[in-house]
């Protein structure tokens, strides 16, 4: 009987473990940067973002960050190819 309740409380555990680990951010291939966009904004092209910085950090490894119009998009690093 102490068998079965261990295996069973295993098995809880090890679902419970499952349900609880949370699931990896999505990045875009394509993002947006407009000198009126925000970083908060998912960098898509109706809701850009307003730096380089800020797109590279919602950009899939490989991507591509396009500028919508002219403006001051800060410095960035690039981290990834």
């Amino acid at each position: 009987m102490k068998v079965i309740r261990f295996f069973l409380s295993l098995a809880a555990l090890l679902l419970a473990s499952v349900f609880l680990i949370a699931p990896a951010s999505a990045q875009a291939t394509r993002t947006w940067v407009s000198g009126v966009g925000d970083d908060v904004n998912p960098c898509s092209r109706t809701a850009p973002c307003k730096t380089f910085a800020g797109a590279i950090s919602k950009t899939a490894a490989g991507g591509e960050i396009n500028c919508i119009d002219s403006g001051a998009y800060g410095a960035v690093t690039i981290t990834k190819s």
